[in-house]
């Protein structure tokens, strides 16, 4: 008998009916999200770093050293800003994902209980 249910939750389980697919289509979710922030902190860091960039190239004299000096203080704040909403954003991913994830297994532990009840119905 216990061969036998481990057979059928194994079917179950490779046939998605016990929800582990929904959890496989969470994770993925997840990293089309963090690849998203991803490519969207490297647009970011590149277009501060190219700034910088335009800055030194513009250095000239004690005017072009005094715009310098100001565009590095404008670019750190701005460095300062996208590295706070990045954090923020990926704590949101990941407090996302685990509440997602947390919904996932209690679903999927109603739905083993539930497979496992009828199956010790059914083979008493």
């Amino acid at each position: 008998m216990l061969h036998a249910l481990f057979h059928q939750t194994q079917r179950r389980m490779l046939a998605g009916q016990l929800g582990f697919n929904h959890m496989g289509e969470l994770m993925i979710d997840h990293a089309a999200r963090l690849v998203s922030l991803q490519l969207d902190a490297v647009e970011a860091y590149t277009r501060i770093g190219l700034d910088q960039l335009r800055a030194l190239n513009q250095l000239g004299g004690t005017a072009g050293l005094q715009h310098y000096l100001q565009t590095q203080q404008q670019l750190l704040l701005a460095a300062t800003g996208v590295w706070g909403r990045d954090m923020e954003r990926l704590t949101g991913l990941g407090e996302r994902l685990r509440e997602e994830l947390d919904d996932a297994t209690e679903q999927n532990v109603i739905s083993m209980a539930e497979f496992l009840q009828r199956s010790g119905r059914n083979g008493a």
